[in-house]
């Protein structure tokens, strides 16, 4: 049984990954404000959400991740369909790309 199962769910992770695709910003902001207008009373789909920051990665240059600045607070989103849309969030505060602490930066 064991013979089986291993093999067959690395199969299916390797073909999860294949058809992983990227996030627009578009699509990361729409997930953005549909989720902290669930979480966070004080946030509804008309509050303004704004493009804060994007990393890129070192290698290919991909986008890695959004962050957006959302009504009083601020939500990481995922650039790839392959993981859980949102990353973090702050129900308060703004993401300030200028002044990110060395432990936070260190995480992203």
């Amino acid at each position: 049984m064991k013979r089986t199962v291993i093999p067959f769910c690395i199969s299916m992770l390797i073909a999860a990954l294949a058809v992983a695709g990227p996030i627009t910003p578009k699509q990361a902001r729409t997930a953005a404000l549909n989720f902290m207008s669930r979480t966070v009373p004080t946030v509804t789909k008309s509050s303004s959400c704004q493009l804060a920051y994007a990393e890129a990665g070192q290698q290919d240059g991909d986008t890695l991740f959004y962050v957006f600045n959302v009504g009083g607070g601020f939500a990481i989103v995922a650039a790839d369909d392959a993981v859980t849309p949102i990353l973090g969030y702050s129900p308060d505060g703004h993401f300030d790309p200028q002044n990110i602490p060395d432990n936070c930066r260190a995480w992203l």
